[in-house]
């Protein structure tokens, strides 16, 4: 079955109808010839997410250097999924060469019919639904047990993100409706999630605050809430210095800027002693990486001179150049967080799983490659700055048993998200125009295509706290 009918099947089966009552005339669906299933994975999911890869064997990973990259594959996307989250997430980056490499002229007639049913509604009922809604964040009650840090400084992509990208001009936002369905009266704040995410948790499981604000803010962040720390994340950022140009959002560099001016502002406020204080107690967390290997390197392509192995040591190179520099500026507790297995999320199984939607092999073999290399250079780092505390968090193998075996964790569903139909709807394709909800939130593992519930991110905040973010604490 053809990636458009499993789209059509999944909505009529959840919803008993096609969202507004679009009924597409048959010279609109797309031919069995203009679409073409990805070849099937040489090696199983399993094998991917329980190698250990040996010392000899990273090493060989990281011998070759990769040619000049093209921003323009010759070969087309195989998928029409893969189109429209183009389109969708990089509306101003897209060449007619990308789009050539990309799409069908069939392709293109779907494509075009869902832009208008999907996202003409959000321009004028959800554009600023949300907007203000982050504004009350950071005044959270404080938690009665003493702090376990004086503050937590986050750094990172959408997973981490509090609502950053709200007021600055792109199209990955999470400001309205359905997102924070379950939120602080049903507030879309800007985090990609029906609630709480990861960070949240970590800084009430630090005694600090219930929620971390974002840095940018509509208002002033009070005194209390900008002393005990703010993430500068950006939904759609990546360490690769393409990814945030592509995405129109804010690259780690400029988060580190941004870091920067925060400081001056708590000296401001609270003298050298409190800046001191947070750079020398403060937990920092770093979270990138999924969109780079999602979005660059498989859906637009823009690496594609690059191979797995070569792709992951760029990675690597940009990474590890950004946790130096924080530690330059002073930071002594940094907390790494690898990449998960991006190809088991909902909708890298829908683009490129094939047509029974497993796990793409690819994506999770630059994860592993990604993750053994910065366990390495962080290792060196370690040498190189003995007084600072660095840990990397292998997110990896618990969130992959996670998706393997979701009742064990309390989940019945874990191959699609709640919102839309969970094959593809993220960010503004997840909306309250075009995308109902499922019934139950608490049985799915992702929210939207994407990103996972709150109930999923508080057992991954709760893994890496007790695992992780203690041995920074000593």
């Amino acid at each position: 079955m053809e990636g458009w009918a499993i789209m059509q099947q999944a909505v009529r089966r959840r919803h008993g109808r096609w969202p507004l009552g679009v009924v597409l005339p048959p010279w609109l669906a797309p031919s069995s010839s203009s679409m073409r299933s990805e070849p099937s994975p040489a090696t199983s999911p399993e094998a991917v997410a329980t190698t250990h890869m040996p010392h000899a064997t990273a090493t060989a990973i990281y011998g070759a250097a990769p040619q000049q990259h093209q921003l323009c594959s010759a070969q087309p996307a195989s998928h029409i999924y893969g189109g429209i989250l183009l389109l969708f997430f990089f509306p101003n980056n897209i060449s007619s060469c990308k789009l050539l490499c990309f799409f069908s002229s069939m392709g293109m007639r779907v494509l075009l019919v869902v832009v208008l049913i999907s996202f003409a509604p959000l321009i004028t009922t959800n554009a600023a639904a949300g907007v203000n809604a982050t504004r009350s964040a950071g005044r959270q009650q404080k938690q009665k047990q003493k702090p376990l840090a004086p503050a937590l400084i986050v750094f990172g992509d959408s997973i981490v993100d509090p609502g950053n990208n709200n007021d600055i001009h792109t199209i990955i936002k999470a400001d309205f409706p359905p997102y924070g369905t379950d939120f602080q009266n049903h507030r879309a704040t800007g985090r990609f999630c029906n609630g709480r995410i990861p960070t949240d948790f970590i800084a009430s499981r630090l005694g600090i605050k219930e929620l971390l604000p974002p840095y940018l803010t509509s208002e002033p962040l009070d005194k209390h809430d900008l002393v005990t720390g703010v993430s500068f994340a950006s939904g759609g950022t990546g360490f690769d210095p393409l990814t945030p140009q592509l995405a129109s959002v804010i690259s780690l560099p400029d988060q580190l800027t941004m870091f920067h001016d925060y400081l001056g502002k708590v000296r401001d406020a609270a003298g050298d002693a409190r800046v001191s204080d947070i750079l020398s107690r403060g937990v920092f967390a770093i979270c990138a990486g999924s969109d780079d290997v999602a979005n660059t390197y498989f859906t637009l392509r823009a690496r594609s001179s690059y191979d797995h192995a070569s792709y992951a040591r760029l990675l690597v190179q940009h990474a590890t150049a950004f946790v130096e520099d924080l530690i330059r500026a002073g930071a002594r507790r940094v907390a790494f967080i690898g990449i998960p297995p991006i190809g088991c999320v909902p909708s890298q199984r829908t683009m490129s799983g094939g047509l029974d939607r497993g796990c793409s092999q690819g994506h999770n073999e630059i994860a592993v490659a990604y993750n053994a290399g910065m366990v390495q250079q962080l290792a060196a780092l370690r040498a190189k700055y003995p007084d600072t505390l660095l840990v990397f968090m292998d997110i990896y193998g618990f969130l992959y048993d996670m998706m393997m075996h979701p009742r064990s964790y309390g989940f019945t569903q874990s191959t699609r998200g709640c919102c839309g139909t969970g094959l593809l709807e993220v960010s503004v394709l997840c909306n309250g125009v075009t995308s109902a909800v499922c019934q139950d939130v608490g049985d799915y593992l992702f929210w939207d295509s994407y990103h996972p519930t709150e109930k999923a991110y508080k057992i991954l905040a709760d893994f890496v706290f007790d695992n992780y973010v203690k041995l920074i604490l000593v």
